[in-house]
């Protein structure tokens, strides 16, 4: 019984949990697992429902399940600062699935639970039934087996609307007409009061000669004596009425006749109406034909066009290929030598100490019109190797459409010099020249456009570059000559 006690008192004051927009596991009771309904902080700091505090310390130890450490419910304070969170969390209507649109602050759901027509509730008269609340008060009225009532002549259970219009078969009744006629059953009653096959004497029925104009209504006795002492009138009304049935039946043929000639009128219109329908489909037909035609040719045309743009895409290539080439023939050398000027050094030089990685290619170097292509990659400021002391310089193999006719490996000697522009005077050029190592794969045909570099790390001190004319107008110049095989 404590058990039953303690689950109903949950299942009053808790609330199911509700589709949130942000839902937060603070939220949540620990103790009925649903949201928090008046949230108390204990002692130790842990939060419980108002109603799962008190149930919970009322027969049992009072200690947090949580931690174990002993509590004083009465010393329980509300959690305004959890409450302040829960007002700002939206939350939807648990009945949603079922067609309620509310949504609210968190702390209405409970109220709101509490009216909702799509919560399920208990027929409040104890018939057992669970229905949604909006179907309570149809069901009391009508379905309840509580509220239902017996017919007191054949006992049949019925609602009491049902009850209100129920026609008992058992019940005996009496002629309402005053005939003397009694004890009879509901079949009987309506047979004996029938309007022409009824027995009784005093029930009124109207003339037959109603429809012809006659007003009287009176009992079956009276009706013999009023036919009888009528018979003029009721003549008369018969020819009144065929007078008027002829009357009409001739505005009814005029109105026939016009109709008809309204008809033809309207086939008239209606072949009228083919015929020109009939030269529209056939001049949309023909239009339509055209314009299949027009539609094929402008097919046709675009295939063309599309023809032409791949040709025109095609020859962009090809001549974009051919400006690459020119630009390279134009800045580079085809003889093996390579005199390469950079223009705006120190700039270059200052971005190279800002970013390490920081290098200049040189234009193309083809040792002849169809030999080996190569280039030269500057670090101002030297490679991530040298500390940002020294420049350093290095060389790649680019790949050429005529690598396969070349021998290999590639074993020319490179130099580098670094001019002195001196105009008086002796000049001291600093040079370094590469010794090829056929055994190295930088000097192997080139398997991609550009070939692992090659060089020196320590070309020329920075502290050198600056004692002569090394750099002059803020440029420098560096021959490259590709010198005989070694």
């Amino acid at each position: 019984m404590e058990i039953a006690l303690h689950t109903k008192a949950m299942t009053q004051h808790s609330i199911e949990m509700p589709s949130l927009s942000a839902v937060r596991d603070f939220l949540e009771c620990p103790l009925c697992l649903q949201m928090y309904n008046n949230p108390h902080k204990v002692q130790c700091g842990h939060r419980f429902c108002e109603v799962c505090l008190y149930n919970m310390t009322r027969n049992k130890e009072r200690v947090c399940p949580l931690d174990g450490k002993r509590i004083t419910p009465e010393n329980a304070v509300i959690d305004s600062d959890l409450q302040a969170k829960m007002q700002s969390v939206i939350a939807e209507c648990p009945q949603m699935k079922k067609g309620c649109e509310w949504k609210g602050h968190v702390n209405d759901v409970h109220a709101h639970k509490m009216t909702c027509p799509f919560t399920d509730v208990n027929c409040p008269k104890g018939c057992g039934k669970v229905l949604l609340r909006m179907e309570i008060a149809s069901h009391v009225k009508k379905n309840c087996i509580s509220t239902f009532a017996r017919c007191k002549n054949c006992y049949v259970e019925m609602s009491p609307e049902q009850l209100q219009v129920h026609e008992c078969p058992c019940e005996k009744y009496q002629c309402p007409a005053g005939c003397g006629q009694k004890d009879m059953t509901l079949e009987e009653l309506k047979r004996h009061r029938h309007p022409s096959n009824g027995q009784c004497i005093y029930m009124k029925v109207n003339c037959k000669f109603k429809d012809a104009g006659c007003t009287y209504v009176g009992t079956k006795q009276d009706m013999e004596s009023h036919m009888k002492q009528s018979c003029d009138e009721h003549t008369n009304m018969l020819c009144q009425s065929l007078s008027n049935m002829t009357n009409k039946q001739k505005e009814t043929e005029k109105q026939v006749q016009r109709q008809s000639e309204q008809l033809k009128t309207i086939q008239e219109s209606f072949c009228q109406y083919a015929i020109f329908l009939k030269e529209f489909q056939t001049k949309q037909q023909e239009l339509l034909e055209q314009i299949s035609e027009q539609q094929s040719k402008i097919t046709s045309h675009e295939q063309q066009l599309a023809t032409k743009d791949n040709l025109i895409n095609e020859m962009k290539l090809q001549l974009d290929q051919c400006h690459d080439v020119i630009d390279e023939l134009k800045n580079g050398s085809t003889n093996g030598t390579l005199i390469w000027k950079l223009e705006n050094f120190r700039e270059s030089l200052n971005n190279a100490l800002l970013y390490k990685s920081f290098s200049i290619y040189s234009p193309i170097v083809m040792t002849s019109k169809f030999g080996y292509k190569l280039c030269a990659q500057l670090f101002p400021a030297g490679s991530t190797d040298c500390g940002g002391d020294y420049m350093s310089i290095y060389f790649h193999l680019l790949a050429t459409e005529h690598d396969d006719v070349l021998k290999w490996p590639f074993s020319h000697k490179i130099s580098f010099t670094l001019i002195d522009q001196v105009e008086n005077g002796e000049a001291k050029n600093i040079s370094y020249t590469i010794v090829p190592a056929p055994n190295a794969s930088n000097y192997q045909k080139p398997d991609q456009k550009m070939s692992g570099g090659r060089g020196c790390h320590q070309f020329v001190s920075l502290e050198v570059l600056e004692s002569r004319n090394y750099i002059k107008n803020d440029c420098i110049f560096i021959k490259i000559k590709v010198l005989q095989k070694s």
